[in-house]
């Protein structure tokens, strides 16, 4: 075995990147969104964190105790929060953090009081069809004062990386909308074409064919 010389060792080093010379991509940026994905961790007990990789590239790191259902809020959100001792798992969309961002700046309390974060529904009363849908947060988790000061701050610098995915997703929401519409009119222009040509009725059974009014 030889030791390496002084000189050697030198000249190796003089090629490594200085570690506090080299600054991470922005968040977001297409820099971010393509450097290869850290080994998943397991998750602290309690907290929150951002997800703005797309969802196919999104690393399966969510809690142990997740249900299946879970799994997929913590593969799809894009703000995750989290508390294991409550087995809960919130997971907002891009608009829905920008909300959130909008919600905390307008909200005198929180400095005092924390903020209650949950998943919002809407709560229809079957018995009383005549009342409204009343807004709901389900699966709530209590945020600190100190907490929501950081989840603040973690929103504040992603926001501009927060707009741009909620965009992306406005842009898919509406192409997929459109393939709908465009299948939907084409199943209806089909099932006009046939009654024109006087086939049987598309939705009677192939050995059941229209009767006709002989009155």
């Amino acid at each position: 075995m030889r030791i390496a010389s002084a000189a050697e060792i030198a000249a190796l080093t003089a090629h490594q990147p200085d570690p506090a010379a080299v600054q991470p991509p922005e968040p977001g940026s297409e820099a971010a969104l393509t450097q290869p994905l850290p080994l998943p961790d397991a998750p602290a007990p309690r907290g929150f964190k951002l997800n703005l990789h797309p969802d196919w590239r999104k690393p399966h790191d969510h809690p142990a105790w997740a249900s299946r259902l879970q799994q997929e809020t913590w593969r799809t959100g894009v703000l995750l929060v989290w508390d294991q001792d409550l087995k809960r798992i919130i997971g907002l969309s891009a608009s829905q953090a920008l909300h959130l961002l909008a919600d905390i700046h307008s909200c005198d309390q929180w400095p005092q009081e924390g903020i209650i974060l949950g998943v919002p529904m809407s709560r229809i009363v079957l018995s009383q069809p005549d009342r409204p849908p009343e807004a709901i947060l389900v699966d709530q988790i209590v945020l600190s004062p100190a907490e929501t000061a950081a989840l603040l701050n973690l929103l504040h610098d992603n926001e501009p990386a927060l707009r741009k995915r909620a965009e992306a997703d406005e842009v898919d929401k509406r192409r997929c909308l459109g393939r709908v519409c465009a299948i939907l009119l084409n199943a209806a222009a089909k099932q006009r074409a046939q009654l024109a040509r006087g086939e049987t009725n598309p939705d009677l059974p192939a050995d059941q064919p229209a009767q006709s009014d002989s009155s």
